[in-house]
């Protein structure tokens, strides 16, 4: 009887010991989404705003519509008249700042303070011909070019652009479909 009573009680015990365990972990999966939900919400809320302001690297003048963007996002900016900018990212975050004409910059983004970015020239760009069947480059074209100014056009009354263009431009010859 001894050795039974014994039995009971130890198997009371680990019942009780049991639902203590239970009721302990049936917390642990609230409290890990919670955990998580509370992390990415302050990382999202923790992002600031970057400012700064890009300039030319030889005469210091503002950069007006250059280009910033936070790397391997969609998040990006241009700069306005006085070449500064802000854009919503984090201390740290790497920038790739970019201008027409001048060779683009990769800077690390400082967090509480206006940057100063200088871009330097880059390579000019070759001069791009239009033709009737798309676009090339001026010195891989092997036929004759001619080229008329706005200020030609606009010397002059005309209805339509063929008749415009009628005398102005050398070897091109302008004809109606009338026939008249």
């Amino acid at each position: 009887m001894i050795i039974l009573k014994t039995f009971k009680d130890y198997s009371n015990n680990i019942d009780f010991l049991s639902d203590q365990k239970k009721s302990h972990y049936s917390f642990l999966p609230g409290r890990v989404l919670l955990l998580l939900i509370f992390t990415f919400s302050l990382q999202h809320f923790c992002r600031g705003q970057v400012k700064g302001v890009v300039t030319d690297q030889n005469n210091h003048t503002p950069l007006i519509g250059a280009t910033i963007q936070i790397k391997d996002t969609e998040t990006a900016t241009v700069t306005d008249f006085d070449g500064l900018f802000e854009i919503e990212g984090n201390a740290g975050d790497e920038l790739i700042i970019s201008y027409l004409g001048y060779t683009s910059k990769t800077v690390v983004a400082v967090g509480g303070e206006v940057m100063q970015i200088t871009l330097a020239p880059g390579i000019l760009m070759d001069e791009i011909v239009v033709t009737g069947y798309g676009t090339q480059i001026k010195r891989d074209i092997t036929g004759s070019i001619s080229s008329v100014k706005s200020k030609d056009l606009n010397s002059f009354p005309a209805i339509s652009m063929d008749q415009a263009l009628q005398g102005l431009a050398s070897g091109v010859q302008v004809s109606s479909a009338n026939g008249v």
